[in-house]
């Protein structure tokens, strides 16, 4: 056990020491395809996205799947990095650098989990699979995976804090804009400026009685994260946009999502942000960037077989929440497969500088993981 420990630790610190930003994953892609072949999984290989699958085929039907992405957000300004982000420093009882939360420990501990299965006396077949650019555009690649297998049940790596976790709000992002008429800057008076309108939008917003509240999910939430005016220098604008972010619930459609907007704010051009992203593969993607939020019932057999492997494994209750971000959960809840998620780091320490992860957790996780897909195989039991 304690040379398996040793080797997850080692891998997940290859890992962060390979940058992977969103089309950029082909070292990463390559490290983890040659890792897999060494562990002997009966089958690998890279699709045409560039995302990797492992499988582990134990014998019979059912198929449970360990779901990760590759990518990472970049690190920011290095000046507020105590060390070299991609380092993967140990400092005490933790290891430090961009992805070491999100996600590249989990990575490494899903990887070995579902290796470690290997010659035992459970019937089934694991598929580990580790998306590209989910950090832009989550699901997108998941969803191309699993256009190629019948599968029956997802775990999702991202970080919980060893919790179990049974949804996320949606995610959408919205291009605004509201039109004005230009002038000299020095006579405004003589035009209509589109940033003021904006401004008015934006209070409106704020007051608006739009957002909806779940007893899980919380409160949907509408926050603008860019703004832009035109045609600059000396002249009133005559355009002004922003990008907003919406974390909404799960019965929100796009429609009704731009209806409920338009239908309030009638002055306003809305529509949904439409993304072209390039894989290292040399693929190209158009991306609408609407990802519908999901929630899984408390009492679903695959929620219970979580806890239980935590609570086996930890010894103690086990939390049960949601996420606050979205994730490549919502490919597969949109399918209708049990989906849950599970992972070692907190949660807050995403993206951050000096991103850290306690290293107890992660070897943790390689022995939850593992339980888990041990309770899978009694849920395919019982399903069949």
């Amino acid at each position: 056990m304690k040379q398996r420990a040793e080797a997850v630790l080692d891998f997940a610190k290859r890992l962060i020491q390979k940058p992977s930003l969103p089309g950029e994953e082909g070292q990463v892609a390559q490290l983890i395809l040659e890792e897999m072949e060494e562990l002997r999984y009966d089958h690998v290989y890279t699709d045409l996205l560039g995302s990797i699958v492992g499988e582990i085929d134990l014998g019979g039907e059912s198929t449970t799947v360990l779901c990760g992405h590759m990518d990472t957000v970049p690190p920011g300004e290095e000046k507020n990095w105590n060390r070299n982000p991609f380092a993967a420093a140990v400092e005490g009882h933790h290891l430090i650098g961009r992805g070491a939360v999100d996600m590249k420990s989990s990575l490494a501990a899903m990887v070995y989990a579902a290796a470690s299965l290997k010659g035992k006396d459970i019937k089934g077949r694991v598929l580990v699979c580790l998306t590209v650019l989910e950090e832009e555009a989550e699901g997108v690649a998941f969803g191309r995976i699993l256009d190629e297998h019948e599968v029956d049940r997802v775990v999702l790596g991202e970080p919980s804090n060893m919790g179990v976790r049974i949804g996320q709000r949606g995610r959408a992002v919205l291009e605004v804009s509201v039109d004005g008429l230009t002038a000299h800057a020095s006579m405004p008076e003589e035009g209509v400026n589109a940033l003021l309108g904006m401004a008015g939008f934006l209070r409106e917003l704020e007051a608006s009685d739009l957002s909806r509240s779940h007893p899980l999910l919380g409160r949907e939430t509408f926050t603008p994260v860019n703004i832009s005016a035109s045609p600059g220098g000396p002249v009133v604008p005559d355009k002004c946009s922003i990008d907003l972010d919406c974390r909404i619930l799960p019965e929100r459609s796009l429609e009704s999502l731009l209806n409920a907007i338009e239908s309030r704010f009638p002055k306003a051009k809305i529509d949904v942000q439409k993304l072209t992203l390039t894989t290292y593969t040399g693929k190209t993607l158009e991306v609408d960037s609407f990802f519908r939020g999901w929630v899984m019932e408390r009492g679903n057999p695959l929620v219970t077989a979580a806890i239980k492997a935590v609570e086996r494994t930890l010894k103690k209750e086990s939390e049960v929440s949601v996420w606050r971000f979205s994730t490549d959960g919502v490919e597969s809840a949109r399918r209708g497969i049990p989906t849950i998620g599970f992972g070692p780091g907190d949660e807050r320490e995403a993206h951050k500088p000096n991103e850290r992860i306690e290293i107890h957790q992660v070897l943790k996780a390689m022995e939850i993981y593992r339980e888990i897909l041990v309770e899978a195989q009694g849920l395919s039991r019982m399903e069949s």
